[in-house]
């Protein structure tokens, strides 16, 4: 099987204060020699980390202190080699701001990570620590430097 190399890697959800930090976190301690960012399709830009999505993390080992949210830009999506959308419906807000992007976003954790409708996030965020799936695929990003 041919393995995918990419040197820019931008993980987005909705407002970049909950999913995305942490997906960005776990890529860069798996990948670190990568460039591994993240923003929000509605960011709230500025923000810290959710305080909830912090003490999961910190649980696990991954910190997310020193995150400021961010909102996607069309130059963002330029400068990245592949996008990893949390929801399929990341990918037609990406693709909205930016159509040039859709040949190079796929859905991270295979669009499993539940969205919670409820008080509590817990489940959400608990789905990020899941195998990784990319395109529906078990797999694994590599990268070179």
């Amino acid at each position: 099987m041919a393995k995918l190399t990419f040197n820019a890697i931008l993980v987005i959800c909705t407002g970049n204060i909950c999913r995305s930090p942490i997906g960005e976190r776990l890529l860069r301690r798996l990948l670190p020699a990568a460039r591994v960012d993240s923003a929000g399709t509605c960011g709230l830009e500025g923000r810290t980390a959710d305080s909830q999505a912090t003490e999961i993390a910190a649980e696990r080992g991954t910190l997310l202190e020193g995150h400021v949210a961010r909102r996607l830009t069309p130059a963002m999506v330029r400068d990245y080699d592949l996008i990893l959308a949390m929801e399929l419906e990341h990918i037609e807000q990406v693709t909205a701001i930016a159509p040039e992007a859709r040949g190079k976003m796929v859905v991270f954790f295979g669009g499993r990570t539940p969205t919670v409708k409820t008080g509590t996030h817990l489940n959400m965020f608990m789905g990020c620590w899941s195998r990784p799936v990319w395109n529906g695929r078990n797999g694994s990003v590599n990268h070179t430097g």
